[in-house]
């Protein structure tokens, strides 16, 4: 028997942020298939050069690492994948960009604000029309 080649995404998301992006994936038709959370904490001695010092530094990863999956057999399959590559290029006029790469950055565009809203709107619209095809 034929079986179909299942398309895979694998995607690290920060915890706060795990549902909102399997909701958002399974609007275009991704199946969620495996979700793990990932902590790591790792504690170092390093000798301060200028005062002979040692300091201990501790660096913490923690995230969400999700696992999708997709049959390119569905129904609708070339429609939302159209649509997902559609919402990903719709971002903020200054993403990706130095201003949102930038350390500090206190002034923000002019029409940051109203920017930001259009966004989600066009986004939330892209979302609610690949829901209609599901």
């Amino acid at each position: 028997m034929f079986m179909a080649m299942l398309e895979i995404k694998t995607m690290t998301v920060h915890p706060s942020e795990e549902d909102s992006a399997i909701n958002t994936m399974m609007s275009f038709g991704w199946d969620l298939k495996n979700n793990q959370e990932v902590y790591n904490k790792n504690t170092r001695m390093q000798d301060d050069f200028w005062s002979n010092d040692i300091n201990v530094i501790t660096e913490t990863k923690h995230y969400i690492k999700l696992t999708f999956q997709r049959d390119p057999l569905r129904a609708h399959y070339a429609e939302l994948v159209e649509l997902e590559h559609k919402y990903q290029s719709v971002h903020p006029q200054n993403e990706p960009g130095a201003l949102k790469k930038a350390m500090f950055w206190p002034l923000k565009p002019p029409g940051h604000k109203a920017r930001l809203e259009e966004v989600k709107q066009q986004k939330e619209a892209i979302i609610n029309q690949a829901r209609r095809l599901l």
